[in-house]
């Protein structure tokens, strides 16, 4: 009988672990995804709503969660009666929260991350270009990383990526006597898609 029951629980762990590496693969793949769409594909933009937050990242990486948490439930359910540490409850149950709303973020969000832009760009293609200009804040120069514009629209921090040989120029200037020009088309809850931009001195 004992015997029978070792083996039993062997099989589970075996077939617990074939899944696992599933799981593994997918979310890698998920994540090579969500990667590429946003260092390749996304559109640069400025701006922003609350509603983008609740909507777009906040509702479906929590509706992941949960199809997540019931996809997974006999198994989580499992491994938390395993153990009558309290302490290990608690790690076990952040651990998979944790894992779970990354996961749900690089699948669940980014399909309506993708839902969003396609959206937004249909309402930008209806409206005609048109001209911000923004301080700027910072010349972010980097030969590794990724250099930047860092510049104030409305109140908030925003960039636009740039190659340093654009911005080699400023290299020793100061940003406060410098505003970047926008040419940018307007879309959905005050979202602008930048098309391009040049650097200006600011007029005193």
């Amino acid at each position: 009988m004992r015997k029978n029951r070792i083996q039993h629980k062997r099989k589970i762990i075996s077939k617990e672990k074939r899944i696992e590496k599933i799981h593994y693969r997918i979310f890698i793949a998920l994540l090579i995804s969500w990667l590429a769409y946003h260092l390749f594909l996304r559109q640069v933009q400025v701006g922003g709503d609350y509603r983008y937050t609740l909507y777009v990242f906040f509702l479906p990486t929590m509706l992941g969660m949960v199809v997540l948490a019931v996809y997974r439930n006999k198994h989580l359910v499992q491994i938390v009666s395993e153990s009558k540490s309290l302490l290990y409850k608690f790690f076990v149950i952040l651990f998979y929260t944790a894992q779970g709303f990354l996961v749900s973020y690089v699948s669940f969000g980014l399909m309506s991350e993708i839902v969003f832009d396609f959206v937004n760009r249909e309402e930008q293609s209806k409206n005609p270009l048109e001209t911000i200009i923004c301080s700027v804040t910072d010349f972010h120069f980097s030969r590794r990383g990724y250099p930047k514009i860092y510049f104030t629209y409305e109140g908030i921090t925003e960039n636009v990526p740039v190659s340093n040989s654009q911005i080699d120029e400023y290299y020793e200037s100061d940003p406060a006597n410098y505003v970047i020009a926008l040419n940018v088309r307007q879309g959905i809850w005050n979202y602008y898609r930048v098309y391009d931009w040049e650097i200006q001195p600011k007029e005193h």
